[in-house]
């Protein structure tokens, strides 16, 4: 059996400050240390040794977590030198990482990875859905190995057969309640309380609202078009598109008036703007210190698609969020949801 390959490091070259990686004995510079360009380069020569370089029956899984962070990356990163999306993947691939990554990834059975990602869930106090959406980022990783032919499509396949039994159980958490909204707004910055606002008007995202930018909201026409910069579904290749009524254009007017130089309509003296996490954490801590039931922004877009659902019906809560369907062609859907959701905005205001 050929023997399994460590994956070379990243490394500072202190003399010329840059980022080295040292590759069959040929030393790769790449550029700034530190730099996200360094590390896009670092990736790029490493999911390529991965694929040249290890014949499929001996590649380590921590080869092949390698490659696919990668492409990882490069799928779901916002291209401004930040992880974006990639993010979420950090958590499961440490894991697998540390659990089993010396070993060969086609050896990855069923049993061992449900007994490692149940000792997860009982030790870092996980969910059950939270520990069943590791396994498919597990089963995603494998597929896209085997499309790859990192792995063959026996190791994929058998790890379909997982089921998992144990973790916290949790129940979704309900649309929040006006009447909790209007409880809370006076004790939050004018800002803050103009967010909450729009995005219980338009359904929005919260990341979607935190980088709302003057430059990408079309004023055209009477129901203006937000389309953001990034949005969770990008890498994917869709579009999306949030329509702002009367009620909610008249919240954003002072703050396209007085955007940033970068565009960003809600900024903060710390940072360009505010993160998902920073207005989160405002509304919990306004809550907490009055005493108030902890709601969190993520309630607001159910609230919002609940009131369009009962004044209109599912379909149009459903473009209000931006879910797509795969019932109807894409072509005639996105017609169709435009409308639907040019309607639901009007009436949300």
């Amino acid at each position: 059996m050929a023997k399994s390959r460590r994956i070379p490091a990243y490394v500072h070259h202190k003399p010329t400050g840059q980022a080295r990686v040292r590759i069959n004995g040929k030393d790769h510079y790449l550029g700034k240390y530190g730099s996200p360009g360094s590390h896009e380069k670092y990736d790029e020569l490493v999911a390529e040794l991965v694929v040249n370089s290890h014949p499929s029956s001996c590649r380590t899984l921590n080869a092949v977590l390698a490659a696919w962070w990668a492409e990882c990356k490069r799928r779901y990163s916002n291209g401004k030198g930040k992880l974006g999306g990639a993010g979420n993947w950090r958590p499961i691939i440490r894991l697998l990482r540390e659990k089993c990554g010396e070993g060969r990834a086609e050896d990855l059975g069923p049993k061992t990875l449900r007994n490692i990602l149940e000792a997860a869930a009982g030790e870092h106090d996980w969910s059950l859905s939270y520990t069943k959406m590791q396994l498919a980022r597990v089963r995603r990783i494998y597929k896209w190995a085997v499309a790859e032919e990192l792995v063959k499509v026996s190791a994929w396949q058998k790890l379909d057969t997982i089921e998992l039994r144990h973790g916290r159980q949790t129940s979704s958490s309900p649309p929040v309640a006006d009447e909790l909204i209007e409880q809370t707004l006076p004790h939050l910055k004018p800002t803050l309380t103009d967010m909450i606002r729009l995005q219980r008007l338009t359904g929005m995202r919260p990341g979607e609202l935190v980088i709302m930018r003057a430059q990408d909201v079309d004023r055209s026409s009477d129901v203006w078009v937000y389309q953001p910069s990034r949005h969770k579904t990008q890498h994917k290749g869709k579009d999306r598109f949030i329509y702002i009524g009367p009620q909610a254009q008249t919240i954003i007017v002072p703050y396209l008036l007085r955007a940033t130089e970068a565009g960003f309509l809600f900024p903060t003296s710390r940072s360009g703007h505010y993160t998902t996490g920073t207005y989160q954490q405002a509304i919990y801590r306004a809550c907490k210190r009055h005493n108030l039931k902890q709601w969190s922004p993520n309630q607001l877009r159910k609230a919002a698609a609940t009131a369009v659902r009962k004044h209109l019906d599912v379909e149009s809560a459903a473009s209000l969020l931006g879910h797509s369907s795969s019932v109807v062609t894409q072509q005639h859907y996105a017609a169709a949801d435009q409308q639907r959701a040019i309607e639901a905005a009007k009436m949300l205001g």
